[in-house]
């Protein structure tokens, strides 16, 4: 998966002074600044994009690149690159350091530049000096980044698995997901999106794997669990077009996935999962 190189990737949080070297993250949409010199995904350095020091924010290193974004929030232009769509860089780089470093510093410079003001007064946020917030100097609200937990679901029967497609936007096969509300465990918001979205109740709920997805600004929980008792799936046809039961023979290949997603669908289709009841 995407995060797969994180063992090389470090968070802590410093307010470094940016320098000649340094790689800047240039966004504008889903689309990151970059240019090519053969050796793969290039990002512009401070030195070639003519700025100042202080008009950057350092978010994290990946190996010993540290990576910046523009302070100002606005977009630039830098001699030599061009704007590529996220999507395509994964589809070239799949678990890079450089596609990594790409989306999840979109979501980074996404949250500053979405909580300049303060939500509570209206003044105008400051960076904070021990760790990565957004502080209002006139009522002390902080604001830290914004990560909402969400489940990714594999129903289970035996050899069969529940495969959805969504009613709008992503037309492949995916699992059961959605989103924990507050005061919500991830069992529970299992048990409530299952019911919500194909009818089904289920039991035997295990922990499979995580992901940071930063498209929607989200921590991914994987589970599976097996059907309890009634196996007809009732599709809620608003979130869902489309759910039913499919055989191991028939979920596609994933074997290439960067999504957690596409990892639980092969890993159902190529090994026998057996549950512990929680």
């Amino acid at each position: 998966m995407i995060q797969d190189i994180n063992e090389t990737y470090d968070n802590t949080y410093h307010r470094y002074v940016i320098e000649d070297e340094d790689a800047v993250l240039i966004y504008k949409g889903y689309s990151v600044l970059i240019k090519k010199d053969g050796k793969g995904t290039v990002f512009p350095s401070f030195r070639e994009t003519g700025g100042k020091p202080d008009s950057f924010i350092y978010l994290f290193s990946v190996g010993e690149k540290r990576f910046f974004i523009p302070a100002s929030g606005e977009d630039m232009t830098v001699k030599g690159c061009d704007f590529t769509d996220l999507r395509s860089l994964f589809d070239t780089e799949r678990n890079s350091p450089a596609a990594f470093a790409a989306v999840t510093g979109m979501q980074l410079n996404n949250w500053y530049r979405t909580r300049r003001y303060c939500g509570r007064c209206g003044s105008l946020n400051v960076m904070g000096e021990k760790e990565r917030t957004l502080v209002c100097p006139n009522c002390g609200l902080t604001e830290y980044p914004k990560i909402s937990p969400c489940v990714i679901i594999g129903i289970t029967d035996g050899d069969r698995i529940v495969m959805t497609k969504y009613a709008e936007g992503y037309d492949k096969f995916a699992l059961v997901a959605g989103f924990c509300e507050i005061g919500e465990s991830f069992e529970a918001a299992i048990r409530r999106e299952v019911m919500e979205e194909v009818g089904l109740k289920v039991k035997n709920i295990t922990y499979y794997d995580s992901q940071p997805w930063s498209y929607s600004d989200s921590l991914l929980a994987g589970f599976f669990c097996e059907v309890d008792g009634d196996k007809t799936i009732t599709v809620d046809g608003y979130e869902l077009k489309e759910a039913g039961w499919y055989t191991r023979d028939e979920v596609p290949d994933k074997r290439d996935s960067i999504s957690l997603t596409g990892k639980m669908m092969d890993f159902f289709k190529h090994n026998e999962i057996k549950l512990t009841e929680r």
